[in-house]
């Protein structure tokens, strides 16, 4: 038996925080377009929670969060976030508890001190994240993203894979949607097959990380 396990990010629902915490404090989120009735479904849409906030005093630390909605399957983001600096004095950005499982962190700037700093760009208050994770996507409920998983013969493995999905939740047994391209291929020794699959979150399917596995049995060594 053979067992190939690729990891993706492939859905979030409801909530997922990238955090920016300090005087300003960032964060990404992917939350449904229901908890925004004031934003059309499906329209993909960024914008700043509280959009306001109360007088706070002198020295006190302000969290804000930047938060995408109804926002197309993606691996990575760049944001940037600026402040009157005679105001809010930005201290730090993290990406404790991003959706993603396994982020590169490129850029992780604040007030043009950090990693990645862009000259022109970065300078007094401004905070400026940009991450990305490979092998990661996003698929918001209701949509549908797409992969493609390879199998490849090792050991002289050759003959017919019958192949099933198994993808669960991280740490859970929430299993994921996925529709296979062929329930089925044949490999040569040394040969590699790719197989496409589709991957359909429904309202139902809890929010988080997943890993996308497949199952193949069958064949000779």
């Amino acid at each position: 038996m053979t067992h190939t396990r690729v990891r993706n990010l492939t859905k979030h629902s409801s909530l997922l925080p990238l955090v920016l915490v300090a005087i300003v404090a960032l964060a990404v989120v992917v939350i449904p377009s229901s908890i925004l009735p004031a934003h059309a479904a499906g329209t993909p849409t960024v914008f700043v929670a509280p959009s306001t906030h109360a007088s706070v005093a002198k020295g006190a630390s302000v969290n804000f969060w930047v938060n995408v909605s109804s926002m197309p399957a993606f691996n990575g983001f760049n944001i940037l976030v600026k402040v009157n600096n005679l105001q809010l004095t930005p201290a730090s950005i993290s990406t404790t508890g991003i959706m993603f499982l396994t982020p590169s962190e490129d850029i992780n700037c604040v007030n043009n001190v950090g990693i990645g700093c862009v000259s022109g760009l970065d300078g007094p208050g401004i905070a400026h994240e940009e991450v990305f994770c490979l092998g990661c996507f996003t698929v918001p409920q209701g949509k549908t993203g797409s992969a493609t998983v390879s199998l490849t013969s090792v050991n002289g493995f050759a003959g017919t894979l019958a192949l099933n999905n198994a993808s669960v939740a991280v740490g859970t047994t929430n299993s994921l949607p996925v529709k296979l391209g062929t329930t089925s291929v044949v490999l040569t020794s040394g040969s590699t097959q790719l197989v496409s699959v589709t991957i359909s979150p429904t309202s139902l399917t809890a929010g988080g990380a997943y890993d996308l596995i497949l199952n193949a049995s069958g064949g000779s060594p």
